[in-house]
């Protein structure tokens, strides 16, 4: 499917082959339509609702707002051009088919690549936060044994935020393991894992924040 971003520069010249059956059809799913899907199409096209009624009346169809309909509404949009008769359901090859045929081959092309380069960097995000997830297992490994003794020794202390469970939450400030029950292999590994997370998180940020200059001075 296809976003706003898409959908609202597509132009709003008619594209309808059969005025009759656009007026018809586009009546007939939009009176079947939820309030919220109404809604929807507006949103998905940034149009006015009085542009779908214009389409009762005169036949005249976008192939802006023949997207949005056939994807929020679930209809084959070729249908409500009146190319097919067949309602069916909105598939990205008819939409593509139609786009293709109103020349929009080049705007696809680059409406595909900038996906391409969205689905990347959402795979290098998720690979980040794997990796980050892998140094805090390292981490509780290495300080495992040691939790009990800084708990007891810090119980008192008021903290703002906890960090895995090498940092104590009570109120306000962060308290650390102490410096000799951690290697800096240790240290390295937390920090490392909050800096990735800090990327993420504003709340995660602060802790990075707060704990790179308790560890590290």
């Amino acid at each position: 499917m296809f976003d706003s971003a898409f959908i609202t520069g597509l132009k709003q010249s008619n594209i309808s082959v059969d005025a009759e059956k656009s007026k018809e059809r586009v009546a007939a799913i939009w009176k079947e339509a939820r309030v919220a899907q109404k809604q929807a199409v507006r949103n998905l096209a940034d149009i006015a609702a009085t542009t779908v009624y214009r389409v009762y009346n005169t036949g005249s169809l976008s192939i802006k707002l023949a997207l949005a309909l056939a994807q929020t509404l679930n209809v084959n949009p070729l249908y409500l051009t009146g190319a097919s008769d067949e309602r069916g359901e909105y598939t990205d090859e008819a939409a593509r088919e139609l786009l293709i045929k109103h020349k929009y081959e080049k705007v696809l092309a680059e409406y595909d690549k900038s996906q391409k380069r969205s689905k990347r960097a959402e795979r290098s995000e998720e690979q980040q936060k794997v990796v980050a997830d892998k140094l805090f297992e390292q981490f509780e490994e290495q300080v495992k044994g040691t939790i009990d003794e800084v708990v007891a020794e810090y119980v008192e202390t008021p903290v703002i935020e906890a960090i895995v469970e090498s940092v104590v939450v009570v109120e306000q400030s962060v308290v650390s393991l102490p410096e000799e029950d951690l290697s800096e292999e240790t240290l390295d590994l937390l920090i490392k894992a909050l800096r990735i997370r800090a990327q993420y998180s504003a709340n995660a940020k602060k802790i990075y924040v707060a704990v790179k200059e308790l560890l590290l001075g």
